[in-house]
């Protein structure tokens, strides 16, 4: 998880509109992270202890709320 918050990260600072840092969040999701290891932590992410699920579920949030800021701010700026 560590790793696609750092991959999202990297989208939002190189990008220089919405656009930008969308189509750099959809790549680097696309070719960076690694999917196998994603539906994992989604499949089993009910079976951890309640401290390790939820650091893992902050960190999912903080993705989440990369790709929606970003949508945000395209809708606010009229881009999307």
């Amino acid at each position: 998880m560590d790793e696609v918050l750092d991959v999202g990260r990297q989208a939002l600072t190189e990008g220089t509109s919405a656009p930008d840092r969308l189509r750099r969040l959809i790549h680097n999701n696309i070719c960076l992270v690694r999917p196998e290891e994603t539906a994992l932590l989604q499949s089993e992410l009910g079976n951890l202890e309640p401290r390790d699920r939820s650091r893992l579920v902050e960190k999912r949030d903080a993705y989440q709320t990369m790709w929606l800021s970003v949508l945000d701010d395209g809708v606010a700026r009229g881009d999307f």
